[in-house]
């Protein structure tokens, strides 16, 4: 509905997306897990310029991967590439909001 809609895009919960779907993502233990549609890689990257990802092997996908946060990183961002070169990005959370009392 249309009030269900602004209503997470005030509370920061959405993503952009070009094709892939984000299926859950949440924080836990000084990590972000991330479950998606088949990808072909999934990424984040920090404000501190860090950045790492997981990549599918040729011919196949990747659903989920699990990056560690670090206190200085700011923010994180992911992204999510299917095997169509389409994307998808999270909005950039951050850390101070994200990893409350886990630092």
């Amino acid at each position: 509905s249309y009030d269900a809609l602004i209503d997470s895009l005030l509370a920061g919960r959405f993503y952009a997306s070009f094709g892939p779907e984000i299926r859950s993502l949440w924080v836990e233990d000084s990590k972000i897990y991330i479950k998606t549609s088949p990808a072909a890689a999934i990424s984040f990257s920090t404000e501190g310029r860090r950045h790492g990802a997981v990549h599918a092997p040729e011919g196949e996908s990747v659903c989920e991967a699990t990056f560690e946060i670090l206190p200085d990183d700011g923010y994180v961002r992911i992204s999510v590439l299917d095997a169509k070169g389409c994307r998808a990005d999270t909005q950039a959370y951050f850390i101070e909001d994200i990893c409350k009392n886990q630092f």
